[in-house]
C-alpha cells in the first residue's frame, strides 16, 4: 500500500505533541481532503448530490491555537516535532515554513509544514510579540506563526479527528464549515486581487466542497454562527466577498468555481447554483 506522506508526517507531528497537550487545526488543501474523508465515513446526509473530490496539496497548514502561540514552552515543543519529522526551515520564512524531500512511486517530492495562528484575546496579547505578518511568543525565539485575522472563529466548534494509525489514537482538529469558509473566501478574495493568479479557482471550487459536505445540522449552524457574529468586521468582510464573487453566474467566484470544475459544472450545475444561493443565505445577501 502507498503511504501519504503528508499523512505520515501529520501523524507524526501530532504523536509528539501529545505529551504537551497541543492539539494541532488543519485547514488549507489537505484540511479541507481530511474534512471531505471524515464526510464520507460518517455516511451521514450532505447537501451536495455527491460529495466532490477535494483537491490535492503538498504542504499541511497548522494553526497554533492562543495558548500555544502565548507559551514558549509549547512553541518549543512544536519547533523541536517539526525538525525530529525531517523538516528544515525555508530561507526566506524560516520560523514559519518548513519543507522536507520525499519519494513516492520512485518520484521526487517535496512536502512543506506552514503555521499559522488567529489574533489572540486582548487578555494575552502581552504575552506575544507581533510584526505582522508575524506572530511570536513574548518569552521564547524559534517559532512564529503566520498572523491570519480571519481565523477568528476557528474556536467555534471544531472537529476532532482521529488520525491514529494500527490502532493508536492521535487526533487533530479540522475547523467548523463556518470558520473554513471564512478562511477559503478570504484566500480567493486575496487571490483574486492578483493578475492571472488561477489558484482563486482553487479557493472557489474548495468553498464548493465545503458546502458540499455540509450535513443538514452543520448548514444550520453555519447560519446561526453566522446571525450571531454578523457585526464582526470579518464576517462582514466575508459578505461583502460573497456578494462581488457569487452575486451571479457571471461574478468573479462563479466563473473560477466553473473553470475548476471543468465538466463537473455542467453535471452538477443546480447542485453549483444551489451553492451559490446557500452561500448569499449565509451571510444574509439580498437577492
Amino acid at each position: 500500500m502507498t503511504r501519504d506522506p503528508l499523512l505520515d508526517a501529520l501523524r507524526a507531528l501530532a504523536r509528539a505533541l501529545v505529551p504537551h497537550g497541543v492539539s494541532l487545526t488543519i485547514v488549507g488543501g489537505f484540511g479541507l481532503l481530511l474534512r471531505s474523508r471524515m464526510v464520507a465515513a460518517r455516511g451521514a446526509p450532505s447537501l451536495g448530490t455527491a460529495l466532490a473530490d477535494a483537491r490535492s496539496t503538498s504542504d499541511i497548514d497548522c494553526f497554533l491555537s492562543a495558548d500555544v502561540i502565548t507559551d514558549g514552552t509549547k512553541t518549543a515543543a512544536v519547533r523541536a516535532a517539526i525538525d525530529a519529522a525531517g523538516f528544515i526551515p525555508r530561507p526566506n520564512a524560516r520560523y514559519f515554513q518548513f519543507y522536507r524531500d520525499c519519494e513516492i512511486d520512485g518520484q521526487h517530492r517535496e512536502i512543506g509544514i506552514d503555521l499559522l495562528a488567529a489574533p489572540v484575546p486582548a487578555e494575552l496579547r502581552s504575552r506575544v510579540r507581533i510584526k505582522k505578518p508575524r506572530i511570536a511568543p513574548s518569552d521564547a525565539s524559534g517559532l512564529h506563526a503566520f498572523l491570519t485575522e480571519e481565523a477568528f472563529a476557528l474556536q467555534h466548534a471544531p472537529h476532532r479527528l482521529d488520525i491514529g494509525d494500527e490502532g493508536e489514537r492521535i487526533e487533530v482538529l479540522l475547523p467548523h464549515p463556518f470558520a473554513f469558509l471564512i478562511l477559503k473566501l478570504f484566500a480567493m478574495r486575496d487571490r483574486s486581487l492578483k493578475t492571472n493568479d488561477a489558484r482563486q479557482q482553487y479557493h472557489a471550487f474548495d468553498l464548493y466542497v465545503i458546502w458540499a459536505g455540509m450535513s443538514p445540522t452543520e448548514y444550520d449552524e453555519v447560519r446561526s454562527l453566522a446571525r450571531d457574529l454578523a457585526d464582526h468586521p470579518v464576517v462582514r468582510e466575508a459578505a461583502s466577498i460573497v456578494a462581488s464573487h457569487f452575486a451571479n453566474v457571471s461574478a468573479v467566484g462563479a466563473v473560477a468555481l466553473a473553470e475548476q470544475a471543468g465538466g463537473q459544472a455542467l453535471r452538477d450545475r443546480n447542485a453549483f447554483e444551489q451553492f451559490m444561493r446557500d452561500l448569499r443565505v449565509f451571510f444574509e445577501i439580498a437577492e
